[in-house]
């Protein structure tokens, strides 16, 4: 993208992925160059479809599509999206015919909070809103977490990431897990992006429209993901050389590497690759239980005293069904 504060998003996401499944078989980097001044609904059909069409964006002639595919940007529904239904359609669409083939399509629920649109002039959705694409109903959408560690690296506590609770140092910027509930509403007056049938399960609310995130993982910029950059590749972050970043940027990849792995391991062992993920973390989760999906409790994701969200016991809209144990959710997968 030819967004400069694109370059560090690419960098983040490749060696988050890396830093978790050092051994993939192969990782693409799929560049699109569209509008300089941010990613319109277009330019996100278009990015998406990407992966759909190989032979055409890498060098090896004939490559099958990828199993895993994170992507990390989106934004505010109503102001990116609510006037190009057109392109939200096609991109369900598209996402839908990638989900058939087995792909699975992570996506960051965003890094502002239970409001995206708060700021941005869409005054019909300032107190609680979230992000698109990470509210299609054809992808896991990841939110964040943050957390400490016991001296033997074993995780100590883990809440909701909220820059804006806690005190400097670690107050960084307003920041925080994005989630919520669609509100996009199509011209016959239906949710263009409607409920799931396997969004079900304790703490989940009643309704019709998509909910998000589904899962979660680490994600704050304090401490952060240690990442190597140079000054033009990172230069909105002010970074050059190994410095830290964070985000729902970075739980993206992180989910999406782990479930590479699972496949990996499923083609070892000669079963069928997990596929799409949402569904069988939402199985998991109503099955409760230490089946790697660890309930996060405490915290929220409000930056502007909307009063929205808290953690809560089971799913809940900051975190969904929190983060995840990647070798626990493996043997529930493979025995």
């Amino acid at each position: 993208h030819t967004d400069s504060g694109a370059d560090g998003e690419a960098i983040l996401d490749v060696q988050v992925a890396m830093q978790v499944a050092p051994g993939l078989e192969a990782l693409d980097l799929y560049s699109y160059n569209g509008n300089p001044g941010g990613i319109t609904a277009l330019g996100t059909l278009e990015t998406l479809a990407l992966p759909l069409t190989p032979s055409i964006y890498t060098t090896t002639p004939g490559a099958p599509p990828p199993d895993i595919v994170s992507y990390s940007y989106g934004g505010c529904e109503y102001l990116y999206y609510a006037g190009s239904t057109p392109a939200v359609t096609m991109s369900e669409r598209m996402l839908a015919v990638a989900t058939t083939t087995g792909m699975s399509y992570f996506v960051s629920s965003g890094d502002a909070g239970s409001s995206v649109c708060l700021g941005g002039g869409a005054s019909e959705l300032t107190l609680a809103s979230p992000s698109y694409p990470s509210t299609s109903q054809w992808v896991t959408s990841v939110g964040g977490t943050a957390l400490t560690l016991n001296p033997d690296n074993s995780i100590g506590a883990e809440a909701v990431w909220n820059d804006a609770l806690y005190p400097a140092p670690f107050y960084l910027r307003p920041s925080a897990s994005s989630g919520g509930t669609s509100a996009l509403v199509g011209t016959d007056g239906l949710p263009m992006l409607p409920r799931p049938t396997w969004q079900t399960g304790t703490g989940v609310p009643a309704g019709d429209t998509r909910l998000n995130p589904d899962v979660a993982s680490f994600a704050d910029s304090a401490p952060g993901w240690t990442v190597y950059c140079t000054s033009q590749g990172c230069a909105k972050e002010n970074l050059a050389g190994y410095g830290q970043m964070g985000g729902t940027s970075a739980s993206s990849p992180q989910v999406a590497a782990m479930f590479a792995l699972m496949t990996q391991m499923a083609t070892a062992v000669g079963q069928p690759s997990p596929g799409f993920a949402a569904p069988l973390l939402y199985e998991l989760g109503r099955a409760g239980g230490t089946n790697g999906l660890r309930d996060v409790t405490q915290g929220n994701n409000d930056v502007a005293n909307t009063g929205c969200c808290n953690a809560t016991p089971a799913w809940d809209i900051t975190t969904g069904w929190g983060s995840i144990n990647a070798s626990l959710v493996a043997a529930a997968l493979f025995g």
